[in-house]
């Protein structure tokens, strides 16, 4: 006997199902999901986004990373 399941029951359980079949498919191909890859993108203080690979790019966002864990006692 079936316990009183709707249509969007199954559907999710299929949904969920799929989802696991893609990510063991890239787990076995060697890839990683995106949440699993290393970021270099990094938040400024000021709000800005940089890309921490790229010095010349990032150099000018230092004195406010620098002012903000004077500032705060915090490492960032």
């Amino acid at each position: 006997m079936l316990p009183p399941l709707t249509k969007a029951n199954f559907q999710a359980w299929r949904d969920h199902r799929d989802w696991i079949a893609r990510k063991q498919a890239m787990w076995d191909r060697g890839e990683k999901l995106p949440s699993q890859l290393p970021s270099s993108l990094m938040r400024c203080p000021c709000g800005a986004t940089f890309d921490s690979h790229r010095p010349a790019e990032s150099q000018i966002y230092t004195p406010h990373i620098y002012a903000a864990q004077r500032r705060d006692g915090i490492r960032r």
